[in-house]
């Protein structure tokens, strides 16, 4: 998602990011990420038991 050159844009010359992710941003993305997909998780299972009774 945050590679200097995404994969959808294909093979040849593309725009390229200015500034790159370093390792310190990264590991605080990852965390972030983490807690996101977990609460999103969470929510959609909710959903399913409230549908499902």
């Amino acid at each position: 998602m945050l590679e200097p050159r995404p994969l959808w844009q294909g093979p040849g010359e593309g725009l390229t990011r200015d500034k790159r992710v370093d390792g310190g941003s990264g590991c605080v993305y990852s965390i972030l990420l983490a807690i996101v997909s977990r609460l999103a998780a969470l929510g959609i299972g909710r959903l399913v038991e409230l549908a499902l009774g």
